[in-house]
């Protein structure tokens, strides 16, 4: 299946997209949000790769862009991330600066990790 307009030739786009289709990579949707104060809505969603998948695609991201710094556990690859376990959830939901929308989403997630890795 060819890229959509909006992708030309992307290979990630092209690797993530033959993993979705191949089962190593699902989209769900968690519900819906909306920002009592700004009315702005939300679509909570996560995303769940396979380990070797997400190596393949990621493992070279950098520690620092324009955006700021990628967090990250340990002294590996950026790509590492925050393993997701209860302890680290439960870390970045009571200490760390998330946005309402992300915090929904982890808290989401997490909840129901058995049906979205499953």
């Amino acid at each position: 299946m060819a890229s959509p307009q909006c992708f030309p030739a992307q290979p990630d786009y092209e690797q993530l997209s033959d993993a979705r289709r191949g089962g190593r990579l699902s989209a769900f949707v968690l519900g819906l949000g909306l920002d009592a104060l700004t009315l702005a809505a939300t679509i909570l969603t996560v995303v769940v790769i396979d380990d070797d998948l997400f190596e393949d695609v990621f493992g070279a991201t950098v520690r620092f862009n324009e955006e700021g710094e990628v967090v990250a556990i340990g002294a590996g690859s950026a790509a590492e991330g925050i393993p997701f376990t209860e302890s680290a959830i439960d870390r970045l939901l009571d200490t760390e600066p998330v946005a309402a929308p992300g915090a929904a989403c982890l808290a989401l997630a997490w909840e129901h990790r058995h049906s979205l890795i499953g």
